[in-house]
């Protein structure tokens, strides 16, 4: 989810997760670490994370932190995942924010 949000905030389809193979050389690599996810049936969620940008040539590391509460649409879990969906783009935007501002 978050690299799909990445990239389309990049305007790139060149973004992947650790787990797939990469076709080239990559110009950055992203950690994240979630350190909060948490939901609240009929609420919020709230998502805390981490995060860490590598520029593949050497270079400053950039180190970020994205704090989203985000309040649900509804009472069901259709809209607490959306919720959960909503903050993960957030923090999707505050990586890519970093990205394009180096």
């Amino acid at each position: 989810m978050i690299a799909a949000n990445v990239a389309s905030e990049l305007g790139t389809s060149r973004v992947w997760s650790y787990a797939q193979t990469t076709l080239g050389k990559a110009d950055y690599q992203v950690l994240v670490d979630i350190q909060r996810f948490d939901s609240v049936l009929g609420e919020a969620v709230t998502i805390d994370a981490l995060w860490t940008i590598r520029p593949a040539e050497g270079g400053t590391v950039k180190t970020g932190r994205s704090s989203v509460r985000q309040a649900t649409s509804g009472d069901g879990f259709d809209a607490l995942a959306a919720a959960h969906s909503r903050a993960l783009a957030r923090v999707s935007q505050d990586i890519a924010a970093a990205i394009r501002a180096r």
